[in-house]
């Protein structure tokens, strides 16, 4: 019975005496499994473990650029009621966006569900778009035709202490 003891408190000396080293680090790096350091596999799973830091590093950065693109809004002859302004106007904001930007067109955006022919359906389809020219960096006006919606968007801009700039329809600035 006392052998059997002895064994037990043996196994049991053995068993909580065991640090893991095998799996966890020691200051000459992972050991093996017959507790020898093996700093080749330590160096091979550190450069993955350094890649894999790299790459969520650089997911976040994206995900934070994303997120913090320069708001543009534009400003286009697009009143709602042609089908050519409305194509004229989504390739002003795909040049807005591949420059890296974020484009901001309110009446792209309001005229899918407002009526432009309703005076008052229009009147606050204008004031929402200027609402959303407020949280913009810059306005960029497109076309050499400026329409009374464009000029009251330009008035808006300059009263909100916002930089114009102004483009032809082949995106090229004047």
């Amino acid at each position: 019975m006392a052998k059997n003891m002895v064994n037990s408190n043996n196994w049991n000396n053995w068993n909580n005496s065991n640090n893991y080293s095998d799996i966890y680090p020691d200051k000459n790096g992972y050991l093996n499994g017959q507790r020898y350091p093996d700093p080749t596999a330590y160096a091979a799973l550190q450069s993955f473990d350094n890649e894999a830091r790299l790459a969520r590093k650089a997911q976040r950065q994206q995900e934070y650029d994303d997120k913090h693109r320069f708001r543009i809004y534009v400003v286009t002859a697009f009143d709602g009621h042609s089908e050519d302004d409305r194509v004229q106007t989504e390739m002003y904001c795909r040049f807005v966006y591949e420059k890296g930007l974020m484009p901001i067109c309110g009446p792209l955006h309001y005229y899918s569900f407002l009526t432009p022919r309703n005076p008052d359906e229009n009147h606050l389809a204008q004031m929402f778009a200027r609402s959303l020219m407020r949280s913009s960096q810059q306005v960029w006006v497109f076309g050499t035709e400026i329409t009374p919606a464009m000029k009251g968007d330009i008035a808006e801009a300059r009263r909100l202490n916002k930089i114009v700039r102004k483009f032809d329809e082949h995106m090229q600035e004047v």
